[in-house]
């Protein structure tokens, strides 16, 4: 089967084309897949997948991505071991404001807003890079990325509807 473009790609493989495209993008892959989120979804959704499935999945996959850079935030003082270049703990302790004491007294509801905005790969960095709590980290990601794409999920299904009886009218 020869993929020959964006639309093909998620036709042949579905769901599954759906959490490649995301976990690529997430963990910024952007110079080789310029294609912000709301184009994956919309697409997966125009092309008759299921809303809360894409939505669901999408949010799964962006949370795993999330994680994956918590780790390697949390992980850069072993620079030997992942081959990181600088310590970004040490990094962000050089911020004026000292952003470490900030992200440490940060509440869930904090980090859950922020984890709302799609930032690739940054978020997960500097979080991970102060320690915070992993299981608050990723429940709170968890559930702000599940909405953040069950809302674009469904507001291209039903935005999509809206538009066409608009123009019918």
């Amino acid at each position: 089967m020869v993929v020959l473009n964006f639309q093909d790609f998620i036709i042949n493989f579905g769901y599954l084309a759906v959490i490649i495209l995301t976990v690529l993008r997430s963990l910024g892959i952007t110079t080789l897949l310029p294609i912000p989120q709301i184009v994956t979804l919309g697409t997966a959704v125009s092309f008759g997948l299921n809303p809360f499935l894409v939505g669901i999945l999408a949010g799964l996959a962006i949370t795993a991505a999330d994680t994956l850079a918590y780790y390697i935030g949390s992980h850069g003082h072993k620079r030997k071991k992942l081959k990181i270049p600088f310590n970004l703990g040490k990094v962000f302790k050089k911020v004026p404001f000292n952003l470490g004491k900030v992200f440490k007294k940060g509440t869930f509801l904090w980090v859950f807003s922020a984890s709302f905005i799609p930032l690739p790969l940054v978020f997960g960095l500097i979080v991970g890079s102060v320690h915070y709590d992993l299981r608050k980290f990723v429940l709170a990601s968890f559930l702000s990325r599940m909405g953040y794409s069950l809302l674009l999920s469904y507001g291209v299904f039903y935005g999509a509807d809206l538009i066409k009886m608009w123009i019918n009218a």
